[in-house]
């Protein structure tokens, strides 16, 4: 009885530490996955900012010629 009760708790640390550790995954990615949106919120804004540059230029050269 002392072996199977042993074994028990064996496996509950063990169960117990892989849940831990996805814990810790699942925060990481959620890290990560926060650092992507920021990323990709700059490009936007690089990406619009060229593009109302070139608007803007464009207006400028219509303004010039005029």
């Amino acid at each position: 009885m002392g072996l199977l009760l042993l074994l028990i708790q064996i496996l509950l640390e063990q169960y117990l530490q892989l849940v831990v550790m996805l814990v810790l995954v699942q925060q990481v990615l959620d890290i990560n996955y926060m650092w992507l949106e920021i990323y990709t919120l700059q490009v936007l804004y690089i990406v619009q900012t060229l593009h109302l540059r070139i608007l803007l230029e464009r207006l400028l050269v219509q303004v010039v010629q005029i």
